[in-house]
């Protein structure tokens, strides 16, 4: 089965999302509060060094030899940031420079059609999967059938009742997220663990993310808003291919 097969990959690389604490994490992805209209606007940003693109550029195309898997994944890195997009469904996965990123071809579908990207920051493990399904499930089908192999994963599977962030966009045309939120254990620490699916044309892009608890709000918003982003970035690539 996909999922288990999904999931089963993913276990390798969760328990290393406890290793920092929740402060550094909650620096880096909560917004500031706006600066009242008074005071002068912050200072622009200096463009990014070339040295800076050259080393992220290095680091996608590592990552694509490491995997073996150039003839599915492109390098398409222009800041310093590494980032790289699976050629067939246009998903696009990007990360910190200096992070490990795991790209993997799953067996058992046409090659390219079942692939997946991850990696841990700042104690998160995030990864997304692109899926064409022959059968196209809806994203609570997914979501749904997800549950029992993040059992086989985890132990003390509770649904969450935290704070959670949801930014789907109104418009019978919008894809949509769904999501089920969890804490759970793993390696006998407790964890928030997200499960959260999105049709875009033909394919399923599922997203997995676990965090320390104590991270669960700040985890649930970076996801939101990464999911949001792998969106936006499949549809803006397709409406230019048209």
């Amino acid at each position: 089965m996909i999922l288990s097969r999904h999931l089963t990959a993913l276990a390798v690389i969760m328990t290393a999302c406890l290793a920092l604490p929740g402060a550094a994490l909650a620096r880096r992805a909560l917004p500031e509060a706006a600066a009242p209209a008074q005071q002068p606007a912050l200072p622009v940003p200096p463009p990014t060094e070339p040295q800076a693109v050259a080393r992220a550029q290095a680091e996608a195309d590592n990552a694509i030899a490491n995997a073996e898997i150039g003839d599915l994944f492109e390098n398409i890195t222009d800041g310093e940031f590494p980032s790289v997009r699976h050629r067939l469904s246009g998903m696009v996965c990007d990360w910190d420079p200096g992070t490990d990123i795991l790209l993997h071809a799953f067996e058992g579908m046409p090659r390219g059609e079942d692939v997946s990207c991850g990696n841990t920051t700042l104690g998160v493990t995030f990864t997304l999967y692109a899926t064409r399904y022959p059968e196209r499930p809806t994203a609570k089908e997914i979501v749904d059938g997800s549950i029992p192999a993040i059992r086989q994963v985890f132990t003390d599977v509770q649904a969450y009742d935290g704070a959670a962030v949801s930014m789907n966009r109104e418009g019978d045309d919008q894809p949509k997220i769904a999501t089920a939120r969890m804490t759970a254990r793993i390696g006998g620490r407790k964890v928030f663990t997200r499960s959260s699916a999105v049709v875009v044309g033909e394919w399923v892009i599922a997203q997995r993310v676990t965090a320390p608890v104590s991270d669960a709000a700040t985890a649930d918003l970076m996801a939101e808003l990464g999911l949001i982003t792998v969106i936006d970035k499949m549809v803006s690539g397709r409406q230019t291919a048209k």
